[in-house]
């Protein structure tokens, strides 16, 4: 039971809605044939060729290798060693800041989303429709809610 006086009906319905939309979004992208989508997934590396460098506050002294994942080769939780490239498909309007979510697409052409933690609002300004994302050791969780009997999952 959510107590009313702490307007947390509010807040679960804006949460509720979110999860709707989204998950809508990424049925209706997933497998698309449009062929501005396709060209978009194709254009996917699905391999490294050379070597990665990602920005770090940390001095970081030994080396990782990565190995390109797709987000079904992904397991539930942090996957080590693994790097998922995906192309930004749209940023994901959210009622709070944090964390930020795109919808983005990987080489076999799955939609799913992608969401940033420790940011503020500038990354839509960092991070544009169109540009690859290469997420080293990317975390999966699965995300679903039961609303007016239907189950929403993404």
């Amino acid at each position: 039971m959510i107590d009313p006086s702490l307007h947390s009906d509010k807040l679960a319905g804006r949460i509720i809605d979110f999860v709707v939309k989204t998950s809508n979004v990424v049925s209706s992208r997933s497998g698309s044939s449009q062929k501005k989508h396709l060209d978009a997934v194709k254009s996917i590396p699905t391999a490294i060729n050379g070597s990665l460098k990602f920005p770090s506050k940390q001095q970081d002294s030994t080396h990782t290798n990565y190995s390109v994942a797709t987000c079904a080769e992904l397991e539930g939780g942090v996957n080590k060693g693994a790097l998922l490239i995906c192309r930004v498909l749209m940023h994901l309007e959210r009622p709070q800041d944090v964390p930020n979510s795109c919808l983005v697409v990987d080489s076999k052409n799955v939609c799913f989303v992608v969401s940033f933690y420790g940011t503020n609002n500038t990354l839509k300004d960092k991070v544009h429709v169109g540009d690859l994302c290469y997420i080293k050791n990317p975390q999966l969780i699965f995300t679903s809610i039961t609303f007016q009997g239907r189950m929403y999952a993404y």
